[in-house]
This record gives structure tokens, C-alpha cells and sequence, in this order.
């Protein structure tokens, strides 16, 4: 019996449609596309003209901040202000250019606390790790994130804080260069000890910034610097060896208790202020401000009220000391043993400079006696 094998039928091959001769296919770039490609070459051209002049006002930025900077300290160190043996937060340490201020002042972590904590800040959290360690690396985690969210802010304001800050430091790193080129020459003015070789109560003392050095006079009894940009600024050291009391021309010695007597000038005229006790080199000793009114008395009325270097010194010269109207004195009585020596810085009584009031104090807090 013969067999039928019935088979799917296949599937015939279409043919392509006879081509129309209406439509005609496109056989170059798409013009959409081109400009597309041409408009990104033309931003990534831009983007990397732009963060170029970006980066160079960011250098050009950070340059003149370096120089600002550097200006003042300049102004810190030759004005005496910041002399270089000052203790605190801020340090002077040499470097190729010069003294800078350095930063030595670690920040308070236990600040971070919550308000109210009654339990005193512990050394380390409970893992072991020193609070200070962590907040550090807290702190670094939060700048890294707004540096990062603030990026593209900073980026588009940048060009505006240029045209507004660049005038004024260039200027500022004009005016500083001849105070760099000053301080890196090996005769740059700093603060210096000197050892005294002439006088009675001897001693060694950090001399200020501000003052020329050597001294102008160096004797028995009497020790003093002038300023170096004034006339007026000067600093004595003295140990009198006979004075003159307010309106007299008769020379007495020196009272044993000379703080006393000089206290009792306030009934002359003489005004004392801002007065406190100290010790200089572990010596007891009263630190206050002395001016005098011109209608106490004469002209020459306060002359040798604090003394003379000599018995024969001129009263009315410039040999002996008193508290003129015109000045103004920060004077300290210090007892050396038996010995009372008295030391001040003067100003003008008009215009008082309190910054040479300030160093002639670093300079009491520095002194030794040999």
C-alpha cells in the first residue's frame, strides 16, 4: 500500500518591489546631526578655553593673597607688634624668605559637645579613637562635600570676584615688595637681647623692634634707647641718686620708699592710671601710666621729680627726669634688693602710642638680672 507524505508548503521568496522612481534615499550625513557634532566641538572647545583662563585668575588670585599676607607680616614684625619671642596662638619661625607667622593653636574639639554636658570632654569616643582625630576627619568630609555642591557655583562667580579683588591685591603685592626684599636681608630689624655693661643693677633684656640698638647710653646709672622712627618714643632705665620734689631747686636723696613718694606727686598735678602690680624677673613691682597737667605749676615745675643719673646733673637740663605735660610715661618702680630702679617708655602725651606701650612691657617681662 503506497503511502502519501503530505508536506507543509513552503514559503515562497518575495521579491522586492520594482523600486519607485519618486522616492530617492538620502546617501550623505543628516544635517541635524552635523551640527549636533560641530556644537559639541565648539562647547569642548570653550569649556577647555575657559578653565584655563579660570585656572589663571584662581593662580593670579592665590598669588596676591600670598603677597597680602606677607605684607603684613611684615608690618607685625617691623612695628613690634608680633615681636618674635611672643608666646601665644601665633608663632615666628625662620624660613628662606624671612620670619612668617605660623599658625601653632590646635582647635577646641570638646566645642563640638552638645550645650549642658555636665561630664567633663573625654580624651577618646568609646571606640578608642581621640575626639580630635575625628572631628578633623569629620571636618574634611564636610569641606570635600561643599566643594563639591558649591563647585559650579564658584566656577560662574569667579570671573565677577576677580574684576572686584585682583585691583586691590596687586596693588597690595606692589606696596609689599620692597617690605619682602627688606626682610629677607640679613639686616633685617628683629628683636634682640642685650646684656648691659656699664650699669649698677646689671641685667639682660630683649630689646624691641622698634628701638635702635645699641643703646644711646649705657652708664652707672642710667640705660636708654631712642625709637627708631620717632622722637618722641623712648625707653630708660634709672637709678637715681638724688631728685628734685615738684617747684624745688634743692636736691634731696632718693626716699627708701619711692613708690610712695610717687604716688604722693598726685597731689602736684600728676595723674596715674591703669596702675598694677607686677614682677620683673621674680622682683616685685608697680606698672602705671603718669602724665601732668601744665597748670600744676611754672614752666619747669616737675623737672628731676624722678631723679638724676648724678648729683651733678643739671635740674633744668636733660640730665635729670620728671613727668613733663607734654609726655606721657608708662613707668615701673622695681625693688632690686635695697636698690630702686626705674624703668619707662615716654610718648607724646597728644598722640599716645599704645603699641610702644605694649613692647616696652614684653621688654620688662623679658628682662634677668646677673
Amino acid at each position: 500500500m503506497n503511502r502519501i507524505r503530505i508536506r507543509r508548503p513552503r514559503a515562497r521568496a518575495l521579491s522586492p518591489d520594482p523600486p519607485d522612481p519618486d522616492i530617492v534615499r538620502a546617501t550623505g550625513v543628516r544635517a541635524d546631526r552635523g551640527f549636533r557634532n560641530g556644537a559639541r566641538d565648539m562647547m569642548a572647545w570653550a569649556g577647555g578655553r575657559l578653565w584655563l583662563a579660570a585656572w589663571t585668575m584662581i593662580h593670579a588670585v592665590r598669588m596676591a593673597h600670598h603677597e597680602q599676607v606677607r605684607m603684613w607680616e611684615c608690618i607685625l614684625l617691623t612695628s613690634g607688634a608680633a615681636p618674635l619671642t611672643a608666646a601665644g596662638p601665633l608663632r615666628w619661625v625662620p624660613s628662606l624668605d624671612g620670619y612668617r607667622l605660623i599658625g601653632s593653636h590646635r582647635p577646641a574639639w570638646c566645642a563640638l559637645r552638645e550645650k549642658g554636658a555636665s561630664d567633663p570632654c573625654p580624651a577618646h569616643a568609646p571606640g578608642g579613637e581621640p575626639f580630635y582625630e575625628r572631628e578633623v576627619r569629620t571636618q574634611r568630609r564636610t569641606r570635600h562635600m561643599h566643594m563639591a555642591r558649591y563647585r559650579l557655583v564658584v566656577m560662574a562667580a569667579l570671573s565677577a570676584l576677580a574684576l572686584l579683588v585682583l585691583p586691590s591685591c596687586s596693588s597690595a603685592g606692589t606696596t609689599s615688595a620692597p617690605a619682602k626684599a627688606s626682610t629677607a636681608s640679613p639686616s633685617m630689624p628683629s628683636s634682640q637681647a642685650y646684656a648691659s655693661k656699664n650699669f649698677v643693677v646689671p641685667f639682660t633684656i630683649t630689646v624691641g623692634v622698634s628701638l635702635k640698638s645699641p643703646p644711646h647710653l649705657d652708664s652707672r646709672n642710667l640705660l636708654f634707647w631712642d625709637a627708631a622712627n620717632s622722637s618722641f618714643n623712648k625707653v630708660r632705665f634709672l637709678v637715681p641718686t638724688n631728685l628734685y620734689r615738684p617747684g624745688s631747686f634743692t636736691s634731696e636723696a632718693p626716699p627708701k620708699d619711692y613708690l610712695k613718694y610717687l604716688q604722693g606727686l598726685t597731689s602736684h598735678g600728676v595723674q596715674l592710671s591703669h596702675v598694677v602690680k607686677i614682677t620683673v624677673d621674680g622682683h616685685p613691682a608697680t606698672l602705671m601710666t603718669a602724665t601732668s597737667s601744665p597748670d600744676a605749676g611754672f614752666d619747669g615745675f616737675f623737672d628731676g621729680t624722678l631723679g638724676c643719673p648724678n648729683t651733678g646733673a643739671d635740674q633744668a637740663g636733660d640730665s635729670c627726669y620728671g613727668i613733663q605735660p607734654d609726655l606721657a610715661l608708662r613707668i615701673s618702680v622695681i625693688r632690686v634688693g635695697n636698690t630702686t630702679l626705674l624703668a619707662w617708655a615716654r610718648t607724646s602725651k597728644a598722640n599716645p602710642d599704645k603699641t610702644f606701650f605694649a613692647m616696652f612691657e614684653r621688654m620688662l617681662e623679658s628682662a634677668r638680672f646677673r
